[in-house]
């Protein structure tokens, strides 16, 4: 910059890491006229600091792509996170055809400009949700392609307080917003069932069937009353992928614990679920 004139300018300026962003804060300036110009500027008294990127935000590794804008557009990523999800939605059903969208046979049937509206009303029709209930359900939706709208009656009206399983607004699965959402429900203490179901999968993660179940206990404690069913369909469904012949359905009753035995006498006593110790040592059976 020119700072050609006969007034000397001195300031102290400040690095801060903020939300993984370095940002540089003057903290005071001094202005002094003497006889002779001054060419530059002169930083005294600083210890070097890294070098900051004002030309493009820094990419966290946990933030989607998606989120990330040029500066002109930029604005903080953990400001509202859950804003930026729902806009995302937002655009999504705004740029959907009439063919992305299921309607139920018992219900008048609505024009793609009505069925964008009742979409879009449903995803914003949950501001009375619990940050961490609400980013746990776009994690679900995310992860499986579609979601259902609130209900209408027979009349069509919208009726609030249900979703309609017989209507879906239907989409390409993104594992990575589905992450990014189960992340943001985890540290909001919100149920990670579906923070579960990533690992379990191994959907833009690496399968960890641990993993998984950890977090489905998790999933329990935090108020998921299914968690149990959840454990005993992921076991269930270890073996099934191995070839073994059992009923994924959610139960650990006569059938798979026989099952379990046979592969490994020495299990001990199964309860409604397995314990850690005792799908580790299955898992480990599984990979001889």
């Amino acid at each position: 910059m020119d700072l050609t004139n006969t007034y000397q300018r001195t300031a102290e300026v400040r690095c801060d890491k903020i939300n993984g962003n370095w940002e540089v804060k003057i903290v005071s300036i001094n202005f002094e006229q003497v006889q002779k110009n001054y060419q530059k500027a002169v930083i005294i008294d600083a210890p070097e600091q890294p070098k900051v990127n004002i030309q493009e935000p820094e990419v966290d590794k946990q933030t989607p792509k998606s989120f990330i804008k040029k500066e002109d557009e930029a604005y903080a990523i953990e400001s509202n996170p859950a804003k930026m999800v729902e806009e995302h939605f937002t655009q999504m059903i705004n740029s959907a055809s009439i063919n992305d969208f299921m309607q139920s046979q018992y219900l008048p049937k609505l024009n793609v400009d009505e069925l964008r509206k009742l979409y879009i009303t449903s995803i914003l029709n949950n501001k009375n949700d619990d940050i961490g209930w609400k980013f746990r359900n776009f994690s679900y939706y995310f992860q499986k392609g579609y979601f259902n709208p609130i209900c209408r009656d027979k009349h069509g009206q919208i009726v609030n307080r249900c979703h309609n399983t017989d209507e879906q607004f239907i989409f390409n699965p993104n594992y990575e917003l589905a992450l990014f959402c189960a992340k943001e429900a985890y540290k909001r203490g919100g149920k990670c069932d579906t923070y579960a179901s990533l690992y379990e999968f191994g959907l833009g993660l690496t399968r960890d069937y641990i993993k998984a179940y950890e977090l489905y206990r998790e999933s329990g404690k935090r108020g998921d009353e299914y968690y149990e069913v959840k454990i005993n369909r992921m076991t269930q469904r270890i073996l099934q992928n191995v070839g073994y012949n059992i009923d994924v359905d959610g139960v650990i009753g006569s059938q798979s614990k026989k099952l379990i035995t046979q592969i490994i006498p020495s299990i001990g006593n199964i309860g409604r679920i397995l314990s850690q110790i005792q799908l580790e040592k299955l898992l480990n059976k599984l990979n001889e």
